[in-house]
């Protein structure tokens, strides 16, 4: 019992520690499923799901390499996708390299990911990802079942649109 009730109290100094630190504008709550590839952040009654893999070495194009500036990628989104409401909404992933880095998610990664609920009844999902050669950021609209990808640049502009 007496470990029960300490392994309570760390969860929930944990989990306060890791929302105060969170500078999003609408609560959010943060899990993580599968410590190396999978990336899974939920808000509210909607979860972000990130699939990473080794990228292998396939044809960049145009936008990649200015995106990688000559370097050479580790990992490739594979794919990216939301449930919501009992729906899976696809996302556009092509052309989204590093994702995070190293085999660890941290919350300084799940910090980089915020969501932007609209009046419409559109959620903004921006994320900002990292090459080893700079930094860009990718912005998802999902409104009803669809979901597409509004932008994807490393613009400072961009970089800094929503105080990221």
């Amino acid at each position: 019992m007496k470990y029960l009730s300490i392994l309570v109290i760390a969860t929930f100094f944990l989990s306060y520690q890791g929302n105060a630190k969170n500078n999003m504008n609408a609560p959010v709550t943060k899990r993580i499923s599968n410590p190396s590839d999978t990336l899974k952040v939920t808000h509210k009654d909607m979860t972000l799901f990130l699939i990473r893999k080794k990228y292998k070495g396939e044809k960049l194009d145009i936008t990649a390499k200015e995106l990688l500036k000559g370097s050479e990628p580790t990992y490739t989104l594979e794919k990216a996708y939301v449930t919501h409401q009992g729906n899976t909404i696809d996302l556009a992933c092509s052309n989204i390299y590093n994702p995070w880095v190293g085999e660890q998610i941290n919350e300084g990664t799940k910090r980089r990911i915020s969501f932007i609920e609209k009046k419409s009844g559109e959620t903004i999902i921006y994320a900002v990802f990292s090459t080893a050669a700079d930094i860009y950021a990718v912005e998802w609209s999902v409104k009803g079942n669809t979901g597409s990808r509004l932008e994807m640049s490393n613009s400072s502009k961009f970089l800094n649109k929503y105080n990221h």
